[in-house]
């Protein structure tokens, strides 16, 4: 009796192929993520995008410089030190 070979495995889960015949996914036996682990982090790092996107909307230098009703480069140069050193 032989060993069953990843390609008998991938067969047998009724596995996607990829292009040269070769398992997709968790089929594979390089594979070091299950398709649960891929979706999980994809909607992680969906939630984390949507947050990111609303503190940069937020306290953006332009953001920043809207807010307090002076321009880019003004603000640019007071979060710098430029201006506004000693404080």
């Amino acid at each position: 009796m032989t060993h069953p070979t990843w390609v008998d495995m991938a067969f047998a889960a009724n596995a996607p192929l990829t292009k040269r015949g070769q398992p997709k996914g968790s089929a594979s036996p390089n594979a070091r993520m299950t398709e649960a682990d891929v979706i999980a982090a994809r909607k992680a790092h969906k939630r984390a995008m949507a947050l990111v996107k609303r503190i940069h909307a937020s306290y953006s230098v332009e953001a920043l410089a809207a807010r307090n009703g002076v321009s880019l480069r003004a603000m640019q140069m007071a979060l710098s030190g430029e201006t506004w050193g000693h404080v």
